[in-house]
Formats: structure tokens, sequence, C-alpha cells
């Protein structure tokens, strides 16, 4: 066991000390060819091709030395006004060990391929979503029409412990929501897309409110059928989970 960790570890170092030893040459390259650099500026000497100081070198490690150069030897002019004549001078004569460095090109726009692809990937999840949302507010509308016979139905005080804003709140930010969802749809907007999922979320926390409130009141027909609150329960949570899915994706 101790002959393969050894050989592990020997590897390790190699690696390691190979690292180091091309960082002390590249950084060994730059500082050569500063200094031929310089000697050159001392000297007056023209430069028309790339050295063997240099060569090991990206054009924008040349480029950089050549600038490291040009400023070691004009700073020793003294004074600003100085520096920068001398500077002016002293740049043709390294003008051939400069370098032509190609800009990174910029990202192509996107065309009508690739926004047909954003909307197919939009459309994946926000149909569905859509389709589960008009079941959930199928569903509640259900439960809300029930409540609202029962509270007519009653006469008198005893009319349950619901209060009919928190149903029209919920009811409407429900719907509301839809409908920004229904733009983001059509029109690929993300603020309305996002705007529909922070409406959901509030809508369905209203929702947990009014099924808290609801369970504890007494009375024949108050409540309406446990399997209905469960299934549009169910349903609330899928369209929360497809709205996040298509948002994060689209």
């Amino acid at each position: 066991m101790r002959a393969p960790a050894r050989a592990w570890a020997c590897c390790a170092v190699i690696l390691v000390l190979s690292g180091c030893a091309k960082t002390a040459v590249r950084a060994d390259s730059e500082q050569a060819c500063v200094q031929f650099s310089v000697t050159a500026l001392e000297n007056r000497d023209t430069v028309t091709s790339v050295p063997a100081p240099c060569r090991g070198l990206t054009g924008a490690g040349i480029n950089d030395a050549v600038a490291r150069a040009i400023g070691i030897v004009a700073g020793r002019a003294g004074g600003k006004a100085a520096s920068r004549a001398r500077t002016s001078s002293l740049s043709p004569l390294l003008a051939g060990l400069i370098q032509p460095v190609s800009a990174q090109a910029p990202a192509p726009a996107a065309g009508p391929a690739t926004q047909a692809a954003v909307a197919e990937d939009r459309e994946t999840l926000g149909i569905p979503a859509l389709a589960f949302w008009l079941l959930t507010v199928g569903m509640g509308t259900a439960m809300v029409r029930r409540r609202i016979a029962r509270m007519l139905s009653r006469r008198g005080t005893d009319r349950g412990r619901l209060p009919p804003s928190v149903i029209v709140a919920h009811a409407g930010l429900a719907l509301a929501s839809l409908l920004a969802w229904t733009v983001y749809l059509i029109a690929g907007w993300a603020g309305a897309g996002w705007s529909a999922c922070a409406g959901l979320l509030l809508a369905a926390s209203l929702g947990v409110a009014l099924i808290s409130l609801w369970l504890p009141e007494r009375g024949p027909g108050w409540h309406p059928p446990a399997a209905l609150i469960v299934a549009h329960g169910v349903l609330a949570v899928t369209t929360i989970t497809l709205v996040l899915a298509a948002l994060s994706t689209g």
C-alpha cells in the first residue's frame, strides 16, 4: 500500500513543480523582454522583429513588456511634460515589436431562430402551467360558489367565521395572476411572468388561511367535500411548481 501512495505523492509533487516552473519561465521571459527593450531604448536601436528574449510571450505579453520598458526609460526624464515628450520619441523605436491583438468578437444578436427557440422553451412548461391553473381556478370557483350559496341561505348572523374580503382577495389575486401569466406566454414579458408568480404565491397563502378558518366551523353544509379541498391544493402546488420551472428556463 505504501508504494502506490508514494507514487501518487511523487506525481503530485512533479505536477506542482512543473506548474511553478512554467510560471517562473513566463515571468523570466517577460522580464527578459523588458530588459531587452530598455537596453534598445537606451541605445536608440530600432527593433524591427521579435527578439529571442520575447519569443516565449504572447502578443499581449510582448506589448505589456514594451509599455513597461518605455515607462521605465521615459520616467527617468523627470517631470510629466518631459516624460510625455520622451515617450513620444521612444515609441517609434519599438514599433516593430508591438504585436496586434485581435479584439474579441461581439456576441451575435439573437436571430429569429433563437427567439423561436426561447419561445418554445417558454411554452414547454408555461402551457401546462396554464392548464393546471385553469383547473385550480375551476375547483376554487366551485368551492366559493358553494360557500356563497350557504351564506345566502342562512338568516341572521350565523354565517361562519370566513371573512368575505379574504375570499374576494383570494379569488381576485388568482384571476389577476392568471391574466398576467397569459400575457407572459403570448408576449414573452418576463415582468408579467414574475408578477404572475408573485400573485400566485400570495393567492396560495390566502388559500391556506381560508382553509384554516373554514375547517373549524360547525354546522351541516359549511365544509366543501374533503376530496375537493385536497384536489384544489394538489393542483395549486403543481401549478406553482410548473410556473417556477417555466420562469427559470425561460
